[in-house]
Formats: C-alpha cells, sequence, structure tokens
C-alpha cells in the first residue's frame, strides 16, 4: 500500500508542476502517443514472457516484503521489469522517428507542425516518465527483496 501511495503522490507532483508551469491537461494525453507508449512494451514484453509472468512481476514488485517461497521468481521479476524498461525507451525513439518523418513532411506549413511535435516530445516525457515513476522503483524493490533473501539464507 505504501509503495502504490509514493507512486501516486510522485505522479501528483509531476502533473501539479506541469500545471504550475501553464500545461493544460488535455494537452499532457495526446493520445497519439500515450497509447502506443502504454501499450507497445506490453506487447513487446509478451514476445518473451507470459502475461501471468508479467503480472507476478508487477505484484512481486508491489508487495511489502519478500517471499521465501518465491526467491526464484524474483530473477525472471528483474528480467521483464528491465524488459519492459529497454521496450519503454525503444517504443519512444520509434515515435519519435515517426513524428520526425511527419515534421519533415509538413515543413511548409507551419500550422501542422504543432501536433507533431508536441507527439515527439511527449514520446519521450511518457517513456522516460514510466521508467522513472514506475519501472526503476518496480525494478529497486525486486532487488531489494532478492537482497533481502539473500541476507536471510
Amino acid at each position: 500500500m505504501k509503495k502504490s501511495l509514493m507512486l501516486l503522490l510522485a505522479l501528483a507532483v509531476l502533473l501539479g508542476a506541469f500545471l504550475l508551469e501553464g500545461g493544460t491537461l488535455p494537452t499532457l494525453f495526446i493520445g497519439s502517443a500515450l497509447v502506443p507508449m502504454l501499450l507497445g512494451p506490453l506487447v513487446s514484453a509478451m514476445f518473451s514472457f507470459s502475461l501471468s509472468e508479467i503480472g507476478d512481476a508487477f505484484s512481486d514488485a508491489w508487495s511489502e516484503r519478500a517471499d521465501q517461497g518465491r526467491a526464484d521468481n524474483y530473477q525472471r521479476d528483474l528480467l521483464v521489469i528491465r524488459n519492459l524498461q529497454s521496450s519503454v525507451v525503444s517504443w519512444a525513439a520509434t515515435i519519435f522517428i515517426l513524428a520526425v518523418i511527419m515534421i519533415l513532411s509538413v515543413l511548409g506549413d507551419p500550422k501542422e507542425l504543432g501536433p507533431h511535435v508536441a507527439m515527439a516530445l511527449l514520446a519521450f516525457l511518457y517513456a522516460f516518465g514510466l521508467r522513472a515513476l514506475l519501472f526503476t522503483p518496480m525494478e529497486n524493490s525486486i532487488l531489494k527483496s532478492i537482497g533481502n533473501l539473500a541476507q536471510v539464507s
């Protein structure tokens, strides 16, 4: 429960800073970059891991204490989280490149540039936001569980 509250607090701070700087919520959630950034890494991870393994990695990362019975699974959980981290960055780079291609195709019309530039920048915002707010704390939690189990045995 504590980890979920910390995640919500970090997200609230990020959104608060964005709004205080003059941003608006609709501009933050442009769907053309948001949907691939949320679904893409999950689909990419499903090439290597089953959906239940991905779900186990999330539940193990958010559990408050290490379970001796799941010691073998923590290494796999770590692989799942690291796979998700790298695929988030890969998806962001792909979306960025596609957005740059779209920017280059509309260089003659400055009014068309805004949405494409926004999509390019938001792809990286989503990627590094997911990585900083979700996947890095999950990785640290699993590493902590592995360390706690190593100390016990």
